[in-house]
């Protein structure tokens, strides 16, 4: 929308909301970042990610390059996933993340570990599962 750019172009600034500080807009990039990539159908309604493709996994298990993962803690971070180290079937293991309004409301590239990982927004179609099985995760 005109005028949430400029709440986001500068560090420490925040989406515009009337009356309040600003909206986190963590999860609003991460669909933003989808919607760049071709996912069809898809939308930020707050408080989650929905499109008629769009799937929410509880947990890590089976979480893969370029679903948005959702963190533990007292506030709600959702990130992109855009690597993974390690086998993801192991709690040990280690994902690099894409996030939005991170570290002074930027945007940020941050490792975290799967076990950090409260759940995760994915797609099921049968064209991006081609390309999985092409491409690999």
């Amino acid at each position: 929308m005109p005028g949430y750019l400029d709440g986001v172009k500068m560090n420490n600034k925040r989406v515009p909301q009337p009356g309040t500080s600003g909206v986190n807009w963590c999860g609003i990039f991460a669909t933003w970042v989808w919607i760049k990539a071709g996912v069809p159908g898809v939308s930020w309604g707050f408080p989650g990610v929905k499109g008629p493709n769009v799937n929410k996994v509880a947990g890590y298990k089976g979480i893969g390059l370029g679903d948005i993962a959702v963190l533990n803690g007292a506030l709600v971070h959702h990130c992109i996933v855009s690597d993974i180290k390690g086998d993801i079937n192991k709690g040990t293991t280690q994902i690099e993340t894409i996030n939005g309004n991170s570290d002074y409301q930027g945007i940020t590239i941050k490792p975290v570990m799967l076990q950090g990982i409260n759940c995760y927004y994915t797609i099921e179609d049968k064209f991006f599962d081609m390309l999985k099985a092409q491409y690999g995760q």
